[in-house]
């Protein structure tokens, strides 16, 4: 089961996969896939931007 921190914001349609823990002041941002922890404070996008 996934642990969410405080002020998450999880947007549509993403996925949070396995026992991953997501830290404070997270954006998941829209049909973003999580496997692995997050620190706090950052934004994961659906796909990186180079």
């Amino acid at each position: 089961m996934p642990k969410i921190g405080d002020n998450v914001f999880i947007g549509s349609v993403a996925k949070i996969l396995g026992s991953v823990r997501i830290g404070h002041n997270v954006a998941v941002g829209a049909n973003a896939v999580v496997t692995k922890d997050v620190q706090d404070s950052v934004v994961v996008p659906a796909r990186i931007m180079k």
